[in-house]
């Protein structure tokens, strides 16, 4: 999961409709003396919305070094004696005592994002017996749209803008992504479909999606599948990103069809959306089926994020279960690294070290240095001072 920068942190605090109601929630659950954790605190906004909810304890729990602006801002309005800031993994800690309320926002445009399933059902081991995880679920619906324009986005610069030449190998790669666009609410083709309910106290997979079965309700064409999410928060607070919203931050998600398809009233789509785990992130997967009310077929395909970036034959030769792979030298500078990490080594003496065994590779200390930050930067570590 990639972080975020301190901007799109404060982008974030701009969409009404997400921020009132995770105030409105916040202010709800906690009580006075409530002990919270932000998940994903970012700059810290929701741990000062506990703040001033009540809360007697928060632990602000974030990977990316956005957390020194939590610190400074905890501080500037007299908080920092009530929120402790924790950079690391949230699976990789413990917290000395068991939280009243758990209040996260890991979603991308989609809920399912990086580690945040992983992260949202790790979480419960921190909740007290009767704690309160907000949001409570998240439930993405989706449908058959049509959207000419962000159909384009995808296609234009292959289809129109190759000076003459035929670039259909690219094509095939980026019509196996999907990306975030802001969809009118005239758009669907179909009724909104629930692909995946996700209930964050029994959440027990990160994989989600399944396949459903409608019709569509006008002429027109198809261009691809929307996917947006509902969520509850606390009881009957919670907002949705679905198609029309007048504003917000998240969009929608667009996953498009090989081709536009012409499509009438009384068409069955049968349409599959599902995304699994894999390393750090997701593979999606979106499977479409367009037919007539006779039978006939109008359009089939089956596309996957798995096919989004093109793999070389070395790399592909190198990812097979009989493969024997050998590090380059830039691996073995980071492992070599990573190895002088044991808590007792300075950063200094392990560029001094990186230096010795690859002089071809450093011309003085301060490229050295450098590269020991460099690497230092992709790990939360516990720096003795």
């Amino acid at each position: 999961m990639g972080s975020y920068t301190v901007q799109n942190y404060g982008e974030m605090m701009t969409d009404p409709r997400r921020m009132d109601a995770y105030e409105r929630a916040i202010r709800t659950a906690c009580r006075p003396g409530s002990v919270v954790l932000d998940l994903g605190a970012g700059t810290g906004i929701m741990a000062l919305l506990a703040c001033r909810a009540g809360a007697a304890r928060v632990y602000a729990i974030e990977t990316s070094d956005a957390i020194a602006v939590g610190r400074e801002i905890a501080q500037a309005n007299g908080f920092a004696d009530r929120i402790t800031f924790i950079q690391g993994r949230s699976t990789d800690l413990s917290l000395p005592e068991p939280v009243d309320v758990v209040v996260a926002d890991l979603r991308g445009t989609l809920p399912i994002r990086g580690a945040s399933l992983a992260s949202m059902i790790d979480a419960r081991r921190f909740m007290a017996p009767d704690g309160v995880i907000i949001p409570a679920t998240d439930v993405i619906r989706g449908g058959l749209v049509e959207a000419p324009a962000s159909y384009d986005t995808v296609i234009a610069p292959w289809r129109r803008h190759a000076r003459g030449f035929d670039t259909s190998p690219a094509e095939r790669l980026v019509l196996n992504s999907w990306r975030k666009q802001h969809l009118a609410a005239d758009a669907l083709l179909t009724p909104a479909q629930e692909f995946a309910r996700l209930d964050y106290h029994a959440l027990a997979t990160a994989s989600a999606g399944k396949t459903v079965t409608t019709h569509v309700v006008r002429a027109g064409c198809a261009h691809g599948l929307a996917a947006w999410f509902d969520t509850t928060l606390l009881g009957d607070i919670g907002f949705t990103n679905e198609p029309g919203v007048s504003v917000s931050l998240y969009g929608q998600g667009f996953f498009a069809l090989p081709s536009p398809v012409p499509v009438d009233a009384g068409d069955v789509v049968r349409m599959t959306l599902r995304a699994t785990p894999v390393a750090d992130d997701y593979v999606w997967c979106w499977d479409t089926r367009i037919s007539s009310p006779s039978g006939t077929v109008k359009a089939q395909s089956s596309q996957s994020t798995f096919h989004e970036h093109p793999l070389s034959a070395l790399r592909i030769h190198a990812l097979v279960p009989q493969a024997r792979p050998s590090l380059g030298v830039s691996a073995a500078v980071d492992r070599l690294i990573l190895q002088c990490l044991d808590g007792d080594t300075t950063v200094s003496a392990v560029a001094d070290a990186v230096r010795r065994q690859f002089p071809e590779r450093f011309a003085d200390e301060q490229a050295a240095l450098a590269r020991v930050r460099t690497v230092l930067a992709r790990y939360p570590v516990e720096a003795e001072r």
